[in-house]
């Protein structure tokens, strides 16, 4: 799994990519018939996983330039939502591409539908 996630393949086949660039997120894999966005609200698990990338980053360059550089709360806050936007795209499709391949991940070990 971890090496499909860099290379944007799809988690069931490893054939095709899932992004088409940054944004564009391509609606099924044209190999096996994947649906990417299986239904309204799929990637809300991707979107928590952007959380949990993004927040640390942003806590510890707000801590660290309190801190190290001894600057004011604001102006590290506002350093700290430009960093933010900056690394938006890279952690949009990454985490969408791990939470698809743990979603995968699970359904190949048959633990959906198991009560």
């Amino acid at each position: 799994m971890s090496i499909l996630i860099p290379k944007n393949l799809c988690p069931q086949c490893h054939q095709t990519r899932v992004f088409e660039g940054y944004y564009k997120m391509k609606k099924n894999c044209t190999a096996c018939g994947l649906i990417y966005e299986r239904e309204q609200g799929y990637n809300i698990g991707g979107v928590i996983i952007h959380y949990l990338l993004a927040a640390p980053l942003g806590l510890l360059t707000i801590v660290s330039l309190i801190f190290a550089l001894e600057m004011s709360f604001p102006y590290a806050l506002g350093i700290c939502v430009v960093q933010i936007a900056v690394t938006h795209p890279f952690f949009y499709k990454y985490s969408a591409l791990v939470w698809m391949n743990i979603h995968q991940a699970i359904i190949n070990n048959g633990y959906e539908g198991k009560r």
